[in-house]
């Protein structure tokens, strides 16, 4: 009896130890299948975002500013969302090149040359590609989001003054122009063969902050520099017929400087590289 007794009790332990073993060993195979799955997921994901580098080279900047070098890096984040970072040089517009020439702005005053000149563009923006309107994920396809840009540009001259009741010379001058604006863009990406990219920024509404500073070395009335720090401003801000019909009314401060808030605009083209 008491053999029959210690057997029993032997088969209770032998099935507790079974069923606690067997416990451990589930949950160890579902702990390892849990891991299988994340790592699965996570590959998949990964295999969402193919070449998700780009890098671009702004092609139209070159219709307005000459030189211009603008690059923009463009990362892909989700499978419809990119943000991109933009740097670039860049000097005075075009429409600005008669700064730089012996061109009279009023009788007594006459711009010389440029010693030199510099500018920069900085920039970054957010966009979402639409999931339904594209076939493909991003950053192919039609794209919308938020954007904000910094441009500077510096110049140095020289200018010849003619008027005998303040003096014969030539004295050197100083502008700096900056536009921040922020706004909403739209454009469309084009991919060909899986790495080229094009990219066509089509509407970029935008607010803007517009401010000029000049300054001139030479010893003149108040009044007179002045005189001459808003004909400077006035040739200046001819390149933007928007900027110059809003600052129609105003005038340069006794400090040669001026600040405007107007609206603004974005375009562009790009050709880039995915990797």
């Amino acid at each position: 009896m008491r053999r029959y007794f210690h057997f029993k009790y032997c088969l209770v332990f032998l099935f507790f130890f079974s069923f606690t073993s067997m416990a451990q060993l589930a949950d160890s195979t579902a702990k390892l299948d849990n891991i299988t799955t994340q790592t699965a997921s996570s590959d998949s994901t990964k295999k969402k975002l193919p070449l998700p580098n780009n890098i671009k080279l702004n092609i139209s900047a070159n219709i307005l500013y000459s030189p211009a070098f603008i690059f923009t890096y463009e990362r892909t984040v989700k499978p419809h969302q990119t943000f991109s970072v933009q740097a670039g040089y860049i000097t005075s517009p075009k429409l600005f090149s008669g700064l730089g020439d012996s061109l009279a702005i009023f009788d007594s005053l006459s711009l010389i040359n440029s010693k030199s000149q510099f500018g920069f563009k900085l920039g970054a923006d957010y966009r979402f590609y639409f999931k339904k309107e594209n076939k493909y994920e991003a950053p192919r396809g039609l794209y919308w989001g938020p954007f904000s840009d910094f441009y500077n540009f510096d110049k140095k001259g020289a200018i010849s003054i003619n008027d005998t009741s303040i003096g014969n010379g030539t004295v050197n001058f100083e502008t700096r122009f900056r536009i921040v604006q922020v706004g909403i863009n739209l454009g469309y990406q084009f991919v060909v063969k899986k790495r080229l990219s094009i990219d066509l920024v089509l509407f970029g509404p935008a607010l803007s902050l517009y401010s000029f500073g000049a300054k001139i070395d030479g010893d003149f009335d108040l009044n007179e520099e002045n005189k001459y720090v808003q004909a400077l401003y006035d040739k200046l801000i001819s390149g933007f017929p928007v900027l110059a019909e809003l600052a129609d009314e105003q005038q340069v401060n006794t400090n040669g400087r001026i600040d405007l808030f107007s609206a603004g605009f974005r375009y562009s083209v790009n050709v880039g590289f995915r990797f």
